[in-house]
């Protein structure tokens, strides 16, 4: 197995480990105000119709739908997106900050998106079928006067995963 094979396919058991099922995440009573993160990836080679080997190109994030709070003008919400070189022993550390969205509500917000540059074998210390991402949501609650009111901070749970013959 080719070490791309073994990076998309770890990618894709790492991203399961990460988010896990979304039913168990609502069963579980945890609150994602319901976002998505689709991870895109890019077909690098295919075998009688079917993919063999892919590469994560980019993490859409579809936005949250935010509870109204009596005290609050606005709300708002960005992305984070997280990497570790070697999940099983390096940290992961903060590769993108999406631009912030502030709206008067959540309903106003619209879906945002990153081009991710995976980095090459001899960049990373055991190869790119280590490599691991997390997306990290971050929420915002304004008061009338523009000062925060309160925030959040929430790490994706139901992550979809989309092949593409890019």
């Amino acid at each position: 197995m080719s070490r791309l094979t073994r990076f998309v396919a770890l990618s894709v058991i790492g991203v399961a480990l990460v988010a896990g099922p979304a039913a168990t995440t609502a069963s579980a009573g945890v609150l994602d105000y319901g976002a998505i993160a689709r991870c895109k990836y890019a077909v690098t080679q295919s075998h009688n119709g079917t993919w063999t080997e892919a590469l994560l190109k980019r993490i859409v994030v579809r936005p949250p739908t935010l509870p109204a709070m009596t005290t609050m003008d606005s709300v708002g919400w960005r992305f984070v997106i997280l990497r570790s070189l070697d999940r099983e022993n390096t940290p992961y550390v903060i590769t993108y900050r999406s631009p912030l969205q502030r709206a008067p509500r959540s309903a106003d917000f619209t879906p945002m998106r990153h081009k991710l540059h995976v980095p090459a074998e001899a960049d990373t210390p055991n190869g790119r079928s280590f490599v691991s991402y997390q997306v990290m949501l971050k929420f915002y609650w304004y008061k009338a006067d523009g000062s925060l009111f309160t925030s959040a901070v929430y790490t994706m749970q139901n992550m979809d995963l989309v092949i593409a013959g890019e």
